[in-house]
Parts: structure tokens; sequence; C-alpha cells
């Protein structure tokens, strides 16, 4: 059968060894170079693409000067709510000259679905997978499109436990298995007594322990200055502490060859970039190493100055001791939000209904992410976070700005419920016994104790539940902490640094993720 892959990490080659011999054959690959010769030695008959060209809406040779199939306006009509969240996905390629105009981001976004019914009716796939949810505009204009045609699409979902992933067919829908399993025990008593593994309890205790402990589970791959950050040292301070780990770790000859390749080297060889250049279509834009390091410089410059006024307008005192709701903000762009947050990828928006929904008497307390104002996240986003944004939040009533340096467990303990699209912060309100209330298609989403909104009547209802007296059943939360362990897959999703800290290899991670497919595809064939 014919299988379309999305991922370009080494791993998905074992991956799709060990699937060859379940008679799935690669007939299209997303591609970078490291990969490339691989790739077509082994399926010298699939189609390679280049995954920064495919980005670009630039097809594969195959298909250039190919005529593409007719643009019906009714696969339109049916797309339009996907046409959304692709013009807004958009952003995270243009984060350095806000140049991207939405005449061109439409005639893009159209191109790429024409460019997807053509290819998905010349190859018959029986399954598109991805690495994960997809989020860049033409993976998400793909999934969208198979969608439409009722063609199987698989992704893989990284949990925050651990290494545990799980496969799923879309992610609006989420994991049917932990669903029914984690149903199916709570209706027999499975929460009446629940012995947890010796590493899922530890995880447990963590997650109620302090937040330096929960910082190192969550924001692994930016710890250090994410706790800088957060102490209220100054800028001075922290860019001195981090040039000086940059020297440490990167002054060797191995980094300095490697940089100076990425210098003198052509646009699109060495060096390669998803975003779009001044004065040039997005499909033109050819980023330049040297203006990669002049535009992460002015990012960095206006990410400081930021947080600066950040600091400035937060609140000086606040109280802990009065009924007031939580809601730690996302770093965008990024997929926690869009697609995941659909409309609520709008994070003001979501405070605006927030506000107006809080019962009488009760604060929404905001807190930015930390990461928003890390240096290695140089996707600036200007769009997303601004001096206007942080003044349209101060000016919501009842809305209040807290500061960074704020520990996140002491405003999660003490409010009512954590409110917020996707973020981990909502899992561990539950683990520590505070309702979680969330817009977004999360992997925790199924637990008792959190309550999924999309409305604003929905907001008030589990608002009034609260006031009611709604308590957390630690039980019933261990319980999920289990059918999640039984229901996982010990492997990673990303790249090489994140197999590296979890200490997994291509090999074993490309097994893992065969495992994981079979299961998806044995519970399909149980089910039907």
């Amino acid at each position: 059968m014919n299988v379309m892959y999305f991922s370009y990490q080494p791993y998905f080659l074992h991956f799709a060894e060990v699937m060859a011999k379940k008679d799935w054959v690669p007939v299209y690959w997303s591609v970078v170079p490291n990969v490339e010769g691989e790739i077509k030695a082994k399926y010298p008959h699939a189609i390679c693409h280049n995954h920064f060209d495919a980005i670009k809406g630039i097809p594969p040779k195959e298909y250039q000067g190919k005529d593409l199939n007719p643009l019906c306006p009714s696969v339109l009509s049916r797309l339009a709510n996907h046409e959304r969240i692709v013009l807004g996905m958009f952003e995270r390629n243009d984060s350095h000259t806000s140049s991207f105009s939405y005449r061109e981001r439409v005639s893009l976004y159209q191109y790429l679905v024409q460019y997807w019914l053509t290819v998905l009716e010349d190859l018959s796939p029986q399954y598109v997978v991805f690495e994960e949810e997809p989020h860049q505009a033409n993976d998400y204009v793909l999934y969208a499109v198979c969608q439409l045609l009722d063609i199987n699409t698989i992704m893989f979902i990284q949990t925050r436990i651990d290494k545990l992933l799980y496969p799923i067919n879309k992610f609006e829908e989420g994991s049917k298995a932990i669903y029914s399993s984690y149903r199916d025990q709570l209706a027999s008593g499975g929460a009446d007594k629940v012995i947890l593994s010796e590493r899922m309890e530890k995880y447990f205790s963590d997650l109620q322990g302090s937040f330096d402990q929960a910082v190192f589970l969550h924001l692994y791959d930016q710890v250090d200055e994410v706790i800088d950050l957060m102490s209220n040292r100054s800028m001075m301070f922290v860019a001195m502490k981090k040039t000086a780990r940059f020297i440490i770790k990167k002054l060797n000859i191995k980094e300095l060859r490697h940089h100076w390749r990425l210098l003198v080297s052509k646009p699109g060889t060495f060096f390669y970039s998803d975003q779009k250049q001044r004065n040039k279509t997005f499909k033109a834009s050819r980023l330049t190493y040297v203006e990669h390091l002049y535009y992460k410089s002015k990012t960095l410059l206006k990410k400081n100055l930021l947080k600066r006024y950040y600091k400035a307008i937060a609140q000086k005192s606040y109280e802990l001791n009065r009924p007031y709701v939580f809601c730690p903000l996302h770093y965008q762009p990024e997929k926690t939000t869009c697609p995941l947050g659909g409309i609520f990828d709008d994070q003001l928006y979501m405070i605006s209904l927030l506000s107006q929904a809080l019962p009488e008497g009760w604060l929404l307390y905001v807190k930015d992410h930390p990461s928003q104002f890390v240096s290695s996240y140089t996707r600036y986003g200007e769009h997303y976070r601004s001096k206007e944004y942080y003044n349209e939040i101060v000016k919501m009533p009842k809305v209040r700005l807290m500061p960074l340096s704020t520990n996140t467990y002491e405003l999660i303990d003490n409010s009512k419920a954590v409110v917020s699209v996707t973020s981990t912060s909502g899992w561990e309100a539950v683990i520590r016994g505070v309702p979680a209330i969330m817009f977004g298609h999360c992997w925790f989403r199924f637990c008792k104790g959190v309550f999924y909104a999309s409305t604003l009547e929905d907001i008030k209802k589990v608002f009034g539940e609260i006031l009611n007296g709604y308590q957390i059943n630690e039980n019933e939360t261990r319980l999920f902490l289990k059918v999640m362990e039984e229901n996982t897959f010990e492997g990673v999703v990303g790249g090489p640094g994140v197999q590296k800290f979890f200490d997994i290899s291509d090999e074993e991670n490309g097994l893992v993720h065969a495992q994981a497919v079979k299961s998806l595809l044995k519970s399909h064939r149980t089910t039907n």
C-alpha cells in the first residue's frame, strides 16, 4: 500500500524500514539533504520533496510544470475553517519583516490545496504519516485535504510524561484507546485503588512538589534561561550568563568550522530558513546566514526591551487569598495554539471571554510564558506580543498581569481554576488538586478534572460547578496516569536534541514508532 511520510528525522527511516515489511511502500517523502540520499537509495521510486521548498510552495521536480487539477469553489468552501487557521499559521514564516501580505497568503493557500488534491489523486496513498501535529502551512493543508478526501492520516503525540508518546489519526479526536480505557476503568471502579509504577509514582510526586523541580520535567531544553528570567535578575546579568554558556559550549574547532561553512555558503545549500524576506515573495525568499544572525540579534534586542516593559506594567502586588482564576499564556507562534487551539490562537480573545464569564468578585491573573523571552526561541512574532498586546490585557476589567518572577505553583495552588489553551500548567493543576479549563486539543484532555470549553456558556457552566464546590478526586487523576502508561510507547517526537536528552537512538525510536502504528492499526481492526 502507498504511504506518504512527512518527517525528515533520521529515525523515520528506521520506522519506514519496519513498516515496509507490512507492505508499506513510500511514494512521497518530505526530506532535507542529509537524509535524501539514503531515502532515494532505498526507495528509488519515492518522490523526495525538500522540506523548505514545500513550505514555500515550490514543487518537487516530478511536479514542476505539471498541470494541477482545477480548484472548485465548493472545495474552498468546505475547507473554510482550515483556511483561517492556515492564514494565521503563516505568521511563523514572517517573524522578521512583517511583509507577508494577506493576498500572498491566500494565493499560496489556494495553490497548496490545488497541489495536494492533485498529488493525492495521482498517488492514491493509503496512509499519510506526519511526525507530529502538522503545524507548517504546507503540512496542515495536506492534513485538511486528506480529511476532505477521507484519506487516513497518522501522527504521533508527545506527552509531558517522561518519554511517552502515542499515535492518533486526528489531533482533534485524541487517542480513542486512552479515552475508552480510562472511561471503562472509571466505570468499573478502577479509581478506587490505583497502584502506579515506581516511575509514575515519582512523576506524580514531583509534580506535587516544588515548581523548580517541575521546570526540569517540562522545560528541559531551556531550564537555565527560564530560571534566570523568573528570578527577576537584571537583563544584563542574564545576557552575560547566556554569553558565557555559549562560549563554553560553542567555541571549539568543530563548531567554528560549522558556522564558517554557513557564513560562506550560498543560500539554500547549507543554511535553510522558512522565513520570508522583505521585497521578495515567500517562494523566492532565500535568507542568508548573515541575515539570520542580523535578525536574531534584532529579535533578542526586541525581546529584552519588551521584557522590561512587561516588568514595568505587571502587578507590583497581588492577593492570593481572594478568588481568582489563573491563566498562563503560551509561547507563540507555536503549534500549542495554532492549530491546536483553533480560534483561541488569539489569546487576547480567550482572556476577554474569561473576564466576561468570571463570577462576581473573581479576578483573572494572567502570566506570560517565560519562553516568550528566552534567546533560544528567536521567532519574534510581533503580531503575537508587543507593548500594545500587554496594554490590552491590563485594560480588561477584572484582569491582572502577573510578574514573570511569580511562582507558577503558588498561583496554581491558590486559584479556583487554571485556564489555558493546551498548557501543561492545566495538567499540573489537576495533579495538584485544582480544576483545569482547556480551550484546545491537549494530550491530557480526557482526564477527570479537565474541562474542555469552546463557548462562553461552557465557561460559565464550569465556573458554576466550581462555585458549587467541585473537587478533584486524586484517585481519578492517578488512574489517568496509569492508563496513559498502559496505552503509550517509550519514544520521542522531534530532532536529535530531544533524542539525546532522553537517551534513545534512531533505531530504537524508529522501532517504537512502528510498534505504536501497529497498535493503532490493530485497534482499528478490533473496533471495525
